[in-house]
């Protein structure tokens, strides 16, 4: 049986679920403009600018791992406390 307590909660569980998939969602789409820009820019600029261009997209591709691992992490944890 559920109590207020608990629908409350999962309420809001529920809304920072649907918060953080929309903050997901958004990073990708802007992290898909943001590599389509430094792509199309290093495939035009000069040797300078590509050695730039490197490194930032080097911290673009490091910027996804963070992101992709702060979503999966929390759920293995849940799927890992779900086992025990």
């Amino acid at each position: 049986m559920f109590t207020t307590a608990s629908l409350v909660d999962q309420r809001l569980l529920n809304l920072l679920s649907a918060v953080t998939s929309l903050l997901f969602n958004l990073s990708l789409i802007i992290l898909l403009i943001v590599i389509f820009y430094y792509a199309i820019k290093y495939i035009v600029g000069d040797e300078k600018e590509i050695k730039s261009l490197t490194d930032k997209i080097l911290f673009i591709l490091l910027g996804v791992a963070i992101v992709f691992f702060s979503i999966i992490i929390p759920k293995l944890i849940i799927l890992f406390f779900k086992l025990l």
